[in-house]
Formats: structure tokens, sequence, C-alpha cells
């Protein structure tokens, strides 16, 4: 067994501790901020150390806090579950490597692809979508319409003199 001379009890204040631990952790989060801001490909002012990047700040001095160990924790849980649950990349499942990339997406825009004639029948022309034969078309309703004769070419536009 241990002396019970030696082991005498010494109070601590808690207090300054935890301000201690707050100022330290917290200029090492103003350490960090400080280097982020210098790596944004934006150009920030000083100002940015608080304003674009100071959560670092706040997070590392709160990180004591029981509460925000919960909140980090399940911060990082939901980061993990998505990153499992997307089948190990954030950009998706991986695709089949036996499948040729090119020959896989040339399938699927035969796969969606419609001929210019079903489109035209179900939108009908114009917003950009015009079927063969559509200037003469065009030209003959306007002048039977209007009453206007629209040239087949139109002409460029004349330099002005200066």
């Amino acid at each position: 067994m241990a002396s019970e001379e030696g082991t005498t009890y010494q109070p601590k204040d808690a207090i300054s501790a935890t301000v201690r631990s707050t100022m330290i952790l917290g200029g090492a989060g103003l350490f960090l901020s400080a280097v982020q801001n210098s790596l944004t490909r934006q150009n920030v002012t000083g100002w940015g150390v608080i304003t674009r990047t100071g959560s670092t700040i706040w997070m590392f001095g709160t990180i004591r806090s029981f509460p925000a160990i919960l909140g980090f924790g399940a911060a990082l849980s939901v980061l993990q579950f998505a990153f499992d649950y997307t089948g190990g990349k954030f950009t998706g499942y991986a695709k089949d490597a036996e499948v040729d990339e090119y020959e896989r997406k040339e399938q699927l825009r035969r796969n969606r692809r419609r001929p210019i004639e079903q489109t035209l029948q179900e939108m009908g022309e114009g917003r950009g979508i015009y079927g063969p034969g559509y200037q003469e078309r065009r030209r003959e309703r306007l002048k039977q319409n209007l009453g206007i004769d629209v040239p087949e070419t139109f002409p460029s536009p004349s330099p002005q003199a200066s």
C-alpha cells in the first residue's frame, strides 16, 4: 500500500485550469485559422482569420467541453456513414471495371436519344429546335400572313465610317 504521508490533498483551481486550456487551444485554433486563411485561393484580408475561418478558433476553444465532444463525434459519425453509404467514396459507387467507359456512355446516349421527327411532333418547332426546311416554311408563312418578303440570306451590316 502507498504511504499515507505523501498523498495529501492539494486543491486546484478548476476555473483557471479551464481558462488556461481554453486560451491554449484557442491560440492553436487561431494559428490554424491563420494558416487556412493564408492558403485560400481568394484574396482575403487579415480579418478573414476571424470572419472566414473563425469557426476553427471556436472549435478548438470549445473542444474541452463534453457537449462539443459529443457533437463533433456525432458529426464525424454522420460523415463516416455517408462515406460508407456511397460505396467508400463521395462520388458514388465504383463503376464496373470490365465495361469500357466510352462504350457505356455511347450506350446511354443511344438509349436516351430521340429522333428529331419525334421531338418536333411532340414539342413543335421553335425554342432552338427546328426541322429541315424550316427557313423556307417560315419565309412562306411570313409572306402569306404579313405580306413580307424575307430574303434567303440576310445582308451583313456594313461597317460604319468613323
